[in-house]
């Protein structure tokens, strides 16, 4: 019977441990895709993603971030638990290769500064396998043993003492050399270097809109770049008149009314000039009582194409001003004498041959008069050629050429035979 409970005992132990260690743990999961419901910062978006990708596990626009945090988590920043390390901004961020019992956080955003969210991904790695619990077996309980009787002593012989061997001479082994083991060389990764982002964010007028001309307007212009500092600032007025600087304010005197576009470009840390449709605005200056005429063409502006591969589409934009009613069209002229003339101040073009072209930009203001074609209203347009992946051919077959080269050096040769020996 005794045996019988021990057996029992035993299966129950067995059970209960393996039922311990073979439990499966909990998995790596979603806690917030894209603003599904569950937690986190809420945009409304129903777990519909526009930059992100549940299947790559990764994120991409403008300014994305990635935030690490221990454990699980719904969010990982915020209001939620502190994160433990933060990588960007950049225009790429992906889930990879990171640690188990760990909430990795992307969010996308439109702005610096974390502003102007569109999406985000929540993602927790699963635990550690030191996490799971350690399992505890049940000791098995044991039977008392039975008694046995004591055994009569029996008597004990006294052998006789055997004679003691004499020591063997016992021979001494040379060690055996240790080979050296050479030393294994260890590559040293190339560390990754993060991709350069310059934009122009902004441009906004802090004082002096809507004033009576002549007319002091202040600006201000925001831009940002990942690498450093930005060095220049070319602001366009709208009426005309622009100045480069390396401050991101400037003050502008006015001295014609209207409504007037002022836009800015900006240098970056690696000397690229850049802007944007965040980086214009508008300005109303207001009408003296006594105030003459006064029109002309602005500026053009090249916004796509420049230093573009033939062939290429090239966008350009032309401003300009009137201060006693509307411009009524808009002009460009190309150096090849072909012009296009519309209502729109927005004109796209084709450049099939590489080269540089001028680009003359008119403005016909509310009198029926035509004026520009100078100043800032004359651009010119690079387009560069496709580079060459194959040799091009010539027409002479290369057999051809190495027997012409073959053959002068053999009339050299028998020329100079002659002079030597005849």
């Amino acid at each position: 019977m005794k045996k019988i409970l021990t057996f029992v005992a035993s299966c129950a132990s067995l059970i209960i441990f393996s039922a311990t260690v073979f439990a499966a743990p909990a998995n790596a999961e979603w806690t917030n895709v894209c603003g599904s419901g569950f937690a986190a910062n809420w945009t409304g978006r129903d777990g519909i993603c526009t930059g992100c990708s549940e299947g790559s596990k990764s994120c991409s626009g403008n300014y994305v971030y990635k935030f690490v945090c221990h454990g699980w988590t719904r969010e990982c920043g915020g209001s939620g638990t502190a994160p433990v390390a933060a990588y960007g901004p950049s225009g790429y961020q992906a889930i990879r290769d990171e640690q188990c019992n760990t909430t990795i956080q992307i969010d996308v955003f439109t702005q610096p500064n974390y502003q102007g969210m569109t999406d985000y991904m929540v993602w927790y790695t699963g635990p550690c396998p030191k996490d799971a619990p350690t399992p505890t077996s049940t000791p098995v309980p044991t039977s008392t043993p039975v008694p046995t009787s004591t055994p009569k002593p029996t008597a004990t012989v006294t052998p006789k003492p055997t004679a003691t061997p004499k020591p063997s001479a016992t021979p001494t082994t040379k060690p055996t050399a240790t080979p050296t083991l050479a030393p294994t060389i260890t590559a040293t990764p190339t560390p990754t270097i993060p991709a350069h982002n310059s934009t122009c964010d902004n441009l906004r007028v802090i004082s002096g809109d809507g004033a009576l001309v002549p007319a002091k307007v202040k600006f201000e212009a925001a831009a940002s770049d990942s690498a450093d500092k930005i060095q220049r600032y070319h602001f366009f007025f709208g009426d005309g008149k622009s100045i480069e600087t390396s401050l991101n304010t400037v003050e502008h005197t006015y001295e014609v009314s209207g409504d007037l576009e002022a836009r800015v470009y900006i240098k970056d840390s690696q000397g690229n000039w850049k802007t944007s449709d965040a980086c214009t605005t508008q300005v109303k200056i207001e009408s003296a009582p006594i105030e003459s005429h006064k029109s002309g063409c602005s500026d053009l502006f090249i916004l796509e194409g420049q230093y573009g591969q033939a062939p290429t589409d090239a966008t350009f934009q032309v401003t300009g001003y009137d201060n006693k009613g509307e411009i009524q069209r808009y002009r460009l002229v190309y150096s090849d004498d072909n012009q296009q003339e519309q209502t729109s101040r927005v004109f796209t073009e084709r450049f099939l041959e590489p080269g540089s072209y001028e680009i003359r930009a008119y403005i016909q203001d509310s009198q029926g008069n035509w004026k520009g074609g100078e100043g800032s209203c004359r651009q010119t347009l690079y387009v560069k050629t496709k580079p060459i992946v194959v040799q091009p051919k010539t027409g002479t077959p290369l057999v051809v050429s190495l027997a012409s080269i073959g053959s002068g050096v053999l009339g050299l040769a028998l020329r100079t035979v002659k002079k030597r020996w005849l």
